[in-house]
């Protein structure tokens, strides 16, 4: 069966649909997720919550492009809900932690903190002036895409654009801490 037919029995009512398409997306729509946030409970409940979604709204979807489209759009944007309500309750905790726990940093770890503030400034530095410009106003000053354009005069779009060309550079430039740091600092900077 196609999608679009099985979106039809779907918003029907139809429970064999919905089956159908559950068996058909959610390992690949988990597969997804995981990449994003490397959770595998965190992926499937996001999964799982997506479906239910479905069947209790089928009656009112609106589905411009596929099926598919709109599953792993969902999924993204669920997902990067959950990193954005993740890092919010991860600040919580570190701002707890740090009023209630006195933790000095060994030596060795104060080097190696040195030593990724120190590369990342570096990589930071070779970037075109406007894009380190926007870069900074980004994740330093905390402005939203929207705040940045405004100050800067530029579109929306053009912002958007210039962060995920320094996304792509930091991810060719310093792959070894991408995938441990920057990964999830960047989700949260596009979206």
């Amino acid at each position: 069966m196609t999608d679009t037919l099985l979106l039809n029995l779907l918003k029907e009512g139809n429970k064999k649909a919905l089956e159908l398409l559950f068996i058909k997306y959610y390992s690949r729509l988990c597969t997804y997720a995981f990449d994003m946030i490397q959770n595998d409970c965190a992926a499937e409940e996001i999964v799982s919550d997506i479906f239910f979604h479905l069947w209790e709204h089928r009656q009112t979807l609106l589905i411009t492009d596929s099926l598919q489209a709109y599953l792993y759009t969902s999924t993204k944007n669920r997902t990067l809900n959950h990193l954005r309500t993740k890092k919010v309750k991860f600040t919580n905790l570190t701002k707890v932690t740090r009023s209630h726990v006195s933790a000095i940093p060994t030596p060795y770890e104060q080097l190696n903190y040195q030593e990724l503030q120190q590369r990342i400034s570096e990589v930071i530095s070779q970037l075109p002036t406007q894009r380190r410009i926007i870069v900074q106003m980004k994740c330093l000053d905390g402005l939203k895409v929207s705040q940045i354009a405004l100050k800067l005069g530029l579109a929306e779009s053009t912002v958007k654009s210039q962060l995920q060309s320094a996304y792509r550079y930091f991810k060719t430039h310093v792959p070894h801490l991408f995938s441990i740091l920057l990964c999830a600092a960047f989700f949260y900077l596009f979206f």
